[in-house]
Protein backbone atom coordinates (compact mmCIF):
# COMPACT_ATOMS: atom_id res chain seq x y z
CA UNK A 1 0.00 0.00 0.00
CA UNK A 2 2.87 2.54 1.00
CA UNK A 3 4.26 1.85 -3.20
CA UNK A 4 0.84 3.14 -4.11
CA UNK A 5 0.61 5.75 -2.25
CA UNK A 6 4.09 7.36 -3.76
CA UNK A 7 3.03 6.71 -6.67
CA UNK A 8 -0.15 8.83 -6.38
CA UNK A 9 -2.66 6.08 -6.74
CA UNK A 10 -2.70 5.76 -9.88
CA UNK A 11 0.17 2.99 -10.51
CA UNK A 12 1.05 0.24 -13.29
CA UNK A 13 2.38 -3.22 -11.81
CA UNK A 14 5.32 -2.10 -13.15
CA UNK A 15 5.69 0.85 -10.30
CA UNK A 16 4.47 -0.84 -7.49
CA UNK A 17 6.69 -3.75 -8.72
CA UNK A 18 10.10 -1.47 -8.53
CA UNK A 19 8.58 0.88 -5.40
CA UNK A 20 8.11 -2.07 -3.39
CA UNK A 21 11.39 -4.75 -4.81
CA UNK A 22 9.00 -7.63 -5.49
CA UNK A 23 8.34 -9.34 -8.28
CA UNK A 24 5.80 -8.37 -10.87
CA UNK A 25 3.58 -10.99 -10.18
CA UNK A 26 3.88 -10.00 -6.61
CA UNK A 27 2.43 -6.45 -7.15
CA UNK A 28 -0.30 -8.05 -9.53
CA UNK A 29 -1.82 -9.90 -6.56
CA UNK A 30 -1.41 -7.43 -4.29
CA UNK A 31 -3.06 -4.98 -6.33
CA UNK A 32 -5.73 -7.44 -7.22
CA UNK A 33 -5.68 -7.86 -3.57
CA UNK A 34 -5.86 -3.67 -2.36
CA UNK A 35 -8.81 -3.24 -5.31
CA UNK A 36 -10.97 -6.04 -3.68
CA UNK A 37 -10.26 -4.98 0.14
CA UNK A 38 -11.05 -1.35 -0.93
CA UNK A 39 -14.00 -1.68 -3.32
CA UNK A 40 -11.56 -0.30 -5.64
CA UNK A 41 -11.06 -1.58 -9.27
CA UNK A 42 -8.17 -1.82 -11.90
CA UNK A 43 -8.21 -0.46 -15.47
CA UNK A 44 -6.76 -1.95 -17.80
CA UNK A 45 -4.08 -0.16 -20.75
CA UNK A 46 -1.38 -0.03 -22.99
CA UNK A 47 0.94 2.22 -20.75
CA UNK A 48 2.67 -1.08 -19.50
CA UNK A 49 3.15 -2.15 -22.96
CA UNK A 50 4.00 1.02 -23.69
CA UNK A 51 6.87 1.09 -21.50
CA UNK A 52 8.25 -2.26 -22.42
CA UNK A 53 8.06 -1.55 -26.07
CA UNK A 54 10.30 1.83 -24.71
CA UNK A 55 12.60 -0.15 -23.35
CA UNK A 56 12.92 -2.45 -25.60
CA UNK A 57 13.48 -0.28 -28.58
CA UNK A 58 16.11 1.98 -26.07
CA UNK A 59 18.39 -1.50 -25.36
CA UNK A 60 17.86 -2.27 -29.55
CA UNK A 61 18.84 1.35 -30.77
CA UNK A 62 21.56 1.35 -28.08
CA UNK A 63 23.19 -2.30 -29.86
CA UNK A 64 23.05 -0.81 -33.44
CA UNK A 65 25.24 2.16 -32.08
CA UNK A 66 27.43 0.47 -30.46
CA UNK A 67 27.40 -2.24 -33.06
CA UNK A 68 27.64 0.52 -36.11
CA UNK A 69 30.76 1.96 -34.21
CA UNK A 70 32.60 -1.30 -33.89
CA UNK A 71 32.41 -1.97 -37.91
CA UNK A 72 33.76 1.13 -38.44
CA UNK A 73 36.39 1.19 -36.29
CA UNK A 74 37.22 -2.43 -37.65
CA UNK A 75 36.51 -1.64 -41.31
CA UNK A 76 38.69 1.87 -41.12
CA UNK A 77 42.19 -0.59 -40.43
Amino acid sequence: MDAVDKCGRRVTVGDVASMAGIKLTEAQKALHAIAADTNGFLESGATYLVRVTFGTTLVASILIVFTTIIVILTSSR
